[in-house]
């Protein structure tokens, strides 16, 4: 019961706090004007208009129906040009993993590739556990779905990439900022020799990371909410929901391994793709929120806690581009470096498939930030025995 009267203070002092509603109504402002001006809406509508006719899945059936689809006019540019994009990708749809071969990408791994040794029979091995997933998927004919058919990469990577990463990272700084200024708010209020002057005092630190983590939650469901409620509003994707996400025209873009099929490790529709990609984004935001823990126990100033996290999140940026662009040399630390939150939501156009030669793990979106919070724990420990112990001055 007093940890719940604590716990409630705690929040309460939170909500207070004028940063609060002013960060909502910018991510707010800044998401509409993000998401309106990547709406896809008519491309859209007009593959949804064709695929009611044609169906949602490659093959004979859908031939004979996509022949009596009328043909837009010319003089309507943006739906002649659909048309015949439609077209094309049903003369050229086939069992896109049926045809793949794996023994290329052990080429290509050996080819000119700028990784480690190390590195480059982790992802030998890491292909050679994906084997058994794509002849699953070509049994199952998983890459016959239209979704959107030839602009499927195009929208999917704008929907859950663009936006995602756009909403993900505004989460994720705002858990850093509820964070700091939680185990912050006594020394800025003048308040902190009182309240940490005993030891019972100094274990409100749980209860302020709690309040924060509870607080940092709802920030996420409003912006998810909202965010993507607006997407799908404008952007119908009723027609695709139930869609295998593997369709035939999704893909990724790996810089060794070229183009590859959207390859996931398990079947997955593209509605349950989103839910999964909503919880792990989830995910990564609490351990951001974690790792901020550290610096605002041990740093008195909030604003010199923030630049520190910003110092190292823009440090690790410039790593990571590094390794993306350089042409030879890129060590394993590199591919190592890529367990952090910051990274996975770089990354986000990469959950839930092999992630290329960007990912060392099979089901890296899932395993790293576990990774992370396994890492965390004995520096978490360690700062609060230290906190616990400093001088209050």
């Amino acid at each position: 019961m007093k940890v719940m009267r604590l716990l409630k203070f705690e929040i309460a002092k939170l909500l207070r706090a004028p940063a609060i509603p002013g960060f909502i109504a910018a991510c707010l402002v800044l998401n509409i004007i993000v998401i309106i001006s990547s709406s896809q809406s008519r491309n859209i509508d007009y593959l949804n208009e064709v695929a009611k006719i044609t169906g949602p899945v490659y093959g004979t059936e859908y031939t004979k129906k996509l022949q009596s689809v009328r043909q837009p006019s010319e003089y309507d540019y943006q739906k002649h040009w659909l048309y015949e994009d439609i077209v094309r990708a049903a003369e050229n749809s086939a069992n896109v993993f049926a045809e793949f071969d794996t023994d290329k990408i052990s080429e290509k791994l050996h080819e000119n590739s700028p990784y480690s040794n190390i590195t480059m029979k982790i992802q030998q091995w890491k292909y050679d556990l994906l084997t058994s997933e794509i002849d699953a998927k070509a049994r199952a004919h998983d890459g016959d779905s239209v979704y959107f058919s030839a602009q499927s990469m195009y929208i999917h990577v704008i929907i859950f990439g663009t936006i995602g990463k756009l909403l993900a990272t505004e989460c994720g700084i705002f858990f850093i900022l509820i964070m700091l200024w939680a185990l912050g708010f006594e020394n800025m209020a003048g308040t902190g020799l009182v309240a940490y002057s005993t030891k019972t005092g100094r274990k409100l630190v749980f209860h302020k990371t709690a309040a924060a983590l509870m607080i940092g939650t709802a920030f996420f469901v409003v912006i998810y909410a909202t965010g993507y409620g607006l997407t799908f509003a404008i952007n119908d994707f009723s027609q695709v929901w139930g869609q295998n996400v593997s369709a035939q025209y999704n893909a990724v873009y790996d810089n060794v391994l070229g183009s590859l099929p959207f390859i996931t490790w398990s079947s997955m529709t593209v509605g349950g793709y989103f839910f999964a990609s909503v919880g792990i984004a989830f995910l990564n935001c609490v351990v951001i929120g974690l790792f901020a823990v550290p610096f605002g126990l041990l740093i008195k100033n909030v604003y010199a806690a923030f630049c520190s996290i910003a110092g190292i999140a823009f440090l690790h940026f410039m790593f990571y581009m590094y390794g993306l662009m350089s042409p030879k040399g890129v060590p394993l630390i590199w591919n190592i470096s890529l367990i952090t939150p910051l990274a996975q939501i770089l990354n986000n156009t990469l959950w839930f498939t092999d992630g290329g030669m960007r990912m060392l793990l099979p089901r890296f979106e899932m395993f790293y930030p576990l990774i992370c919070v396994i890492l965390l724990c004995p520096v978490l420990f360690v700062a609060v025995k230290k906190f616990t112990r400093k001088e209050i001055y």
